[in-house]
């Protein structure tokens, strides 16, 4: 079976990360040091020569939403929302 036709589909993919501080454990799975991904993703697909149609995700390419231990699961759920260059963790990227 042929697999779907993807001739003209243009997509992006964006999460934002940052790293625990020296000997930190921000999310509180007792890991120390690790780089922590936001539970949120944006993900963006175009078809053919459709006109792009505007999203606000302000929200979600400027904050790491975070799955911490702090309601004693992980359950991949936003349980702390993060903004970028906050001091409580570093080096972020994209």
């Amino acid at each position: 079976m042929p697999g779907p036709d993807v001739r003209g589909t243009r997509g992006i993919g964006v999460t934002s990360c940052a790293e625990e501080l020296d000997e930190g454990d921000f999310d509180g799975d007792g890991v120390l040091e690790e780089i922590l991904c936001s539970s949120e993703n944006v993900i963006k697909v175009r078809e053919g020569r459709k006109a792009p149609k505007y999203s606000d995700y302000t929200a979600e390419l400027l904050t790491i939403c975070l799955d911490t231990y702090d309601d004693l699961n992980f359950d991949g759920s936003c349980d702390v929302r993060v903004p970028l260059f906050d001091s409580s963790l570093e080096d972020y990227f994209w």
